[in-house]
């Protein structure tokens, strides 16, 4: 089946899936911009000035091998990634526990330090504590430290085809922020009424939980335009004003004990690594790179596909409709784009909904 599409270039709105969970996704974010070198009230171990952290939540009836999966920082509203690490377990109880299984099981939730946390609700609660900033360790897939974002960083949990991360393509199960998008030192915020009270959420220095009624990760990378960080996360605590240790040592950091007792959501199945890895191998895009005087091709072979987006460096969307067949070949005309790199994003249309991106180069 063929089909002739000319990219019109409208700019599309993206939406999360609320279904069934059915991949890992994060469900605690803490920004805690500490001044370097500020000592807690009644502490000793002075702040680095980074104690940030996030948590990650296992919403299926299955146990999940964290190997598979890796955290990535785009910083200050790249569209490429800056840093990214594996999910590796070497913490425990405080203390360093390098032969942890490196497993989460159902309802259970993973919780990722930045290297120079030092505040023990941070250290206490933390499965990982990532990388420094210089390291080469295994674990490390572009440079070091991406626990250590800002504000206006957007945050991607990646899992990949080969069933270990770095190996086969990466496939976005959640996004925090947007990617390819700098909201400045403020970061992304919402003003939400809450019991008539009238609340700010925020990325910067605040400690966020997301609602209890999300089941899925954001796998669609939102529209900038119309992003509200509130829609989908709440505030635990923050430090908004004040400069005294009693004022930004105040923000709680208790949003990273677990998500299971908030969230109000449908356990559900986890996409199997086979069927995911087929969905990835049953899409091609060619000629690549592409004559911007010729039409591009979009194989799909043995697999359905809801939806096909192509993504810009900025993070717009243009939209491709396919016929929801098993097999089918789109025929893209490609003169209207400027010459560049784009991502080719495919949803998959089964319950699973796998997002898969496919790099295409226009020239």
């Amino acid at each position: 089946m063929k089909k002739l599409y000319v990219l019109a270039g409208a700019l599309l709105a993206s939406t999360s899936v609320f279904a069934q969970g059915t991949d890992l996704f994060f469900s605690a974010y803490s920004e805690g911009a500490h001044p370097n070198g500020s000592v807690p009230p009644n502490g000793t171990t002075p702040s680095q000035g980074s104690e940030r952290a996030l948590q990650i939540f296992n919403p299926t009836t299955a146990i999940i091998d964290m190997g598979q999966y890796s955290v990535a920082r785009y910083s200050n509203g790249s569209s490429t990634v800056f840093q990214e690490e594996q999910t590796k377990r070497n913490f425990a109880n405080g203390v360093p526990a390098p032969n942890a299984p490196n497993t989460l099981t159902s309802g259970d939730v993973f919780v990722i330090g930045a290297f120079k946390a030092t505040l023990p609700e941070i250290l206490n609660n933390a499965d990982q504590i990532s990388s420094d900033y210089n390291s080469t360790n295994p674990t490390v897939l572009t440079t070091g430290g991406p626990v250590t974002f800002d504000g206006n960083d957007a945050m991607v949990l990646r899992r990949w085809t080969g069933g270990v991360a770095g190996q086969g393509t990466p496939v976005i199960v959640d996004i925090f922020g947007v990617i390819g998008h700098d909201p400045g030192p403020i970061g992304w915020l919402s003003n939400v009424t809450v019991g008539g009270t009238t609340q700010t959420v925020k990325s910067t220095n605040q400690s966020l939980k997301r609602k209890g009624i999300i089941e899925n990760g954001t796998k669609t990378n939102p529209n900038s335009a119309t992003y509200e960080i509130g829609d989908e996360w709440e505030t635990v605590s923050a430090w908004n004003s004040g400069t005294t240790p009693a004022d930004y040592f105040g923000q709680s950091y208790a949003n990273l004990v677990s998500h299971s007792g908030d969230f109000t959501g449908n356990y559900g199945s986890y996409a199997p690594l086979g069927v995911l890895e087929d969905f990835d191998k049953g899409i091609n895009v060619y000629p690549n790179p592409a004559s911007r005087s010729k039409e591009v091709t979009i194989e799909i072979k043995k697999s359905k596909v809801a939806s096909v987006t192509i993504i810009n460096a900025l993070g717009q969307n243009i939209n491709v409709t396919p016929t929801n067949a098993a097999q089918q070949e789109i025929k893209v005309n490609v003169s209207s784009l400027k010459p560049g790199m784009y991502f080719v994003k495919f949803v998959s249309a089964d319950d699973y909904k796998m997002t898969v991106y496919k790099t295409l180069i226009v020239q």
